[in-house]
């Protein structure tokens, strides 16, 4: 089982990255395997951490969120045999939450076997 932390706030410059980064040290700190995943469009600051081997995920179709980008973040979390750590960006916070909503993300990943915890800052 593996646990997915998401780090989640519609306001940039709050410490999103950084928190994202200190759990992931955590993980790593622990011995553990960590998958760190940044989909911040605009500023993709945990990408940053080079220490961590962040992965960079592209939610953006041109200028446009394109929802349907997000089954693949679920994809990589869904494969994942390691924890998970995802920053998401202020830019894609609104349509990111009505996607783990509406198609009921948080229980299809307890189904899996997943732990979805959520981090608001």
């Amino acid at each position: 089982m593996a646990k997915i932390y998401m780090v989640l706030q519609g306001k940039g410059g709050v410490g999103k990255s950084f928190i994202a980064s200190i759990i992931a040290q955590h993980g790593y700190a622990k011995k553990k395997d960590v998958l760190c995943i940044d989909t911040d469009p605009v500023n993709a600051t945990f990408l940053g951490f080079k220490k961590l081997n962040v992965k960079k995920l592209d939610l953006m179709e041109g200028d446009e969120i394109d929802p349907r980008k997000f089954d693949n973040l679920i994809e990589l979390i869904a494969k994942s045999k390691s924890d998970v750590v995802i920053d998401n960006g202020a830019s894609t916070f609104v349509a990111l939450s009505h996607y783990l909503i509406s198609n009921h993300i948080p229980a299809l990943l307890k189904e899996m076997g997943h732990e979805l915890i959520v981090h608001t800052v």
